[in-house]
């Protein structure tokens, strides 16, 4: 029987939230388990709490529990914990979701009987208080499509559809992806996707097996366009920070294939960043011809471009919607 080893970054935690995670964790129905806890660099008495709760509601699963000296970062966390893990299969863990018993059980099942390296699921959505708000994590995200299968690497480059919550991911493919990148570059779970579709197949379930809480403190959430107010907001915040994904791309190992797909992404991110630098016609018709690749984005882009004042206030507040 394959070991999973889940691996759980943890920083200053809701101490109800946390109860309810671990709970969860403890009741999967899945039985050949470790549990890899690394705090980073939290206060000394929420260190304590959390030592005090792992002790209380982690009693079916072997556990070991460590802290940064320093803060890191969820990236870089939960690539020390990557680094160390032991088992067949790793899944990554919040501190405040819910699982649901059956989780890691049916993800296994996915993979094997695909021939999969990640086996991921829907969520639904729970609020502060634990009340489901939503039956799938599409009703919150509405531009989210799960994509699974082979061939995904094109798709990954720019978008994410797995959360990291709900992964279940081959050990030597989670490891071969260390070092992970910087959470500017591509949030740890993105990475892992986009790692995982450049060496084999995704495998989904439609079944919602995480309870994703979404609350003020969480690090995703349903958020869009946070902290974007203007076009050189959008600029810096979105456009440049595709650029540097490239680079981080550009310093990795891929087929020749996969080179060409991140040329292409590349001049993609190249003509948005001349159509915000300078909107003239010239760029205008270089933004255009970009639409096959994402016609919802390109056009919203092109209005922002040209927008001032009230339109552009305007734009912004329906797609943070």
């Amino acid at each position: 029987m394959e070991k999973i080893s889940i691996l759980m970054a943890v920083y200053n935690p809701n101490i109800q939230f946390f109860i309810e995670q671990l709970t969860s964790i403890n009741n999967q129905d899945y039985k050949n388990l470790e549990l890899l806890v690394l705090d980073d660099c939290s206060s000394k008495k929420s260190i304590d709490s959390t030592k005090e709760l792992l002790s209380k509601y982690i009693t079916n699963i072997p556990y070991t529990f460590r802290s940064n000296h320093v803060n890191m970062g969820s990236n870089r966390t939960f690539g020390e914990l990557t680094k160390v893990a032991s088992g067949d299969y790793f899944a990554y863990c919040d501190q405040d979701d819910i699982w649901e018993k059956n989780k890691l059980t049916c993800l296994l099942e996915k993979i094997k009987q695909e021939n999969a390296l990640i086996a991921y699921s829907d969520l639904s959505i729970i609020d502060d208080h634990s009340n489901k708000v939503s039956d799938s994590f599409r009703e919150v995200s509405k531009r989210l499509e799960h994509k699974y299968g082979e061939n995904l690497f094109p798709f990954f480059l720019r978008r994410n559809s797995i959360t990291g919550c709900t992964m279940l991911i081959e050990a030597g493919t989670a490891k071969a992806a260390l070092p992970f990148p910087s959470s500017e570059q591509y949030v740890h779970d993105h990475w892992l996707a986009l790692f995982g579709t450049s060496k084999g197949k995704i495998a989904y379930s439609e079944k919602p097996l995480v309870r994703y809480r979404i609350h003020s403190n969480n690090q995703i959430g349903a958020k869009v366009l946070v902290g974007i107010n203007s076009k050189k907001d959008y600029l810096v915040k979105r456009i440049l920070m595709e650029k540097m994904k490239v680079d981080w791309l550009n310093s990795q190992d891929f087929s020749d294939n996969q080179k060409q797909e991140i040329r292409e992404y590349e001049e993609f991110i190249k003509a948005r960043n001349n159509y915000f630098t300078n909107t003239n016609f010239a760029n205008l018709i270089a933004m255009l011809k970009q639409l096959s690749r994402d016609p919802v984005l390109i056009s919203f882009e092109v209005l922002l471009g040209v927008s001032k004042g009230t339109l552009m206030n305007k734009l912004l507040q329906v797609a943070k919607k």
